[in-house]
């Protein structure tokens, strides 16, 4: 068995595969991907970003904010 390993973008189920590696030709493989997902964690940070920009000046101080989170987090 021979491993090749290579980047690509996966749209709409399609998997974008590399000219040099479509050039084995036809033959059957596993594959194993390993998806990045931090563009999900980014996304949901840049929402709750949005929502504390949306929500205005509040009148806590950084101590008060600081002692919640904590609380929080456990």
């Amino acid at each position: 068995m021979q491993a090749l390993e290579f980047e690509a973008d996966i749209e709409n189920g399609v998997l974008h595969i590399p000219d040099n590696i479509r050039e084995v030709g036809k033959v059957h493989a596993k594959v194993i991907l390993l998806i990045n997902d931090n563009h999900k964690k980014i996304s949901t940070l840049q929402k709750k970003i949005d929502e504390g920009i949306k929500s205005g000046v509040g009148t806590h101080t950084m101590a008060e904010l600081k002692e919640v989170a904590l609380r929080r987090a456990g």
